[in-house]
């Protein structure tokens, strides 16, 4: 009888394929027969570890998301490089192919993302309103890996003592214009994906106001001795987020701090949560909180009133009768059941994704509905 060490080669790679990223490493490191099995197959055992992590999402947006980890708007010099990475994106169903393999470098970096990522996607699914569905995971996925894109790029900078690095609030607009921003990253979505994105980042906002309240239990006001100790030195106490010619709010709450935290994107919440002791978490973020009067949401209103259409490829869903259309797509690149009864109710069909009905009062950007992540579930509100 065969002992799982002496199974032919075939069979102990198909142990390897099945097995999630914790449990492979731990078998490889603990059976040398394995490792050996590992090393003679590592290219394709990776690459089916990170399709089985990132499941119904595809690999353009979570490749995006580690490749643009140094590309920030607010260089000059980058600006080429972000237009190409984003028009790259754009064209992610020409350029990404299923049958591509990734290199072992590239698998590993799509899951050390993914690592970084998976105790926010548990987070954000603790409060789905029932069971989860492959479809609902996926595109909670896919919105983490898009704002983490975003913050890479157009978002803030996390702080450093060092005082010739780039650190503090976004100043993005210096090299592009939020015409430009919104056509490079947010044109090419459907309404839907925005509000996605939406919902995402509305999430770490509540994530932040809950890790605030437990500062003001702990700490005490934000003005307070305790608070201001806990702050570097040579970190300004009041910087607004979009302009220096803006005057500091006066509200002294702490929630003024939770848009630029935000703007660090998931990963960094990511790494304020993983910290071991309340003071460690309460020191990140003093040494990160910056007021920030602007969030995504008012940069969703400004679009919406100047009527922005969408870009190639969303706009091929600016059909007239889109619903028979839609029905006949993969799910990921259907909208969620939630939005689809947020804007249409349970019995009208979707008719445009550009127009609601006359008599619809809702628009998009409605951070009510993005609060409970309606864009994301497979259930109406």
């Amino acid at each position: 009888m065969a002992t799982f060490e002496s199974l032919p080669t075939e069979l102990r790679l198909q142990v390897l394929q099945h097995l999630d990223l914790p449990s492979l490493g731990q078998l490889i490191q603990a059976s040398p027969t394995y490792h050996n099995t590992y090393l003679q197959s590592k290219k394709i055992l990776l690459h089916n570890v990170v399709r089985q992590c990132y499941g119904h999402v595809g690999l353009a947006d979570p490749i995006a998301a580690v490749t643009s980890t140094n590309l920030q708007a607010e260089v000059k010099s980058h600006r080429d490089d972000i237009i190409s990475l984003l028009d790259h994106l754009r064209r992610r169903a020409e350029t990404t192919s299923q049958r591509h393999i990734l290199s072992p470098d590239d698998s590993l970096r799509l899951l050390h993302l993914y690592q970084r990522l998976k105790p926010l996607l548990t987070r954000f699914l603790q409060r789905a309103p029932g069971p989860v569905s492959p479809a609902e995971r996926a595109r909670i996925l896919r919105a983490l890996c898009r704002l983490q894109t975003y913050s890479n790029i157009f978002g803030s900078r996390e702080w450093s003592a060092d005082p010739h690095s780039r650190r503090g609030a976004a100043t993005w607009y210096r090299n592009f214009t939020l015409d430009d921003m919104w056509a490079l990253f947010f044109g090419p979505m459907t309404p839907w994906e925005v509000e996605e994105f939406g919902s995402v980042s509305t999430f770490l906002q509540q994530e932040y106001s809950a890790l605030f309240a437990q500062i003001a239990r702990d700490v005490g006001p934000r003005d307070g001795p305790a608070w201001q100790a806990l702050r570097p030195d040579g970190m300004p106490v009041e910087v607004v987020y979009g302009s220096a010619d803006e005057e500091a709010p006066e509200n002294k709450d702490y929630n003024d701090y939770c848009n630029h935290l935000v703007a660090l994107g998931p990963c960094f919440l990511a790494t304020v949560l993983a910290q071991p002791t309340a003071h460690a978490r309460h020191s990140l973020l003093a040494a990160n909180s910056i007021a920030a009067k602007r969030s995504f949401d008012s940069r969703v209103s400004i679009m919406r009133h100047r009527g922005t259409p969408m870009l190639d490829p969303a706009d091929r869903y600016d059909v007239s009768g889109v619903g028979a259309l839609l029905s006949s797509l993969p799910v990921m690149d259907q909208p969620a059941t939630g939005w689809s009864h947020y804007w249409y109710g349970a019995q009208g069909p979707v008719d445009s994704v550009v127009h609601a009905p006359e008599s619809h009062e809702r628009t998009m950007g409605n951070s009510h509905g993005w609060q409970w992540g309606y864009a994301l579930w497979d259930v109406p509100a």
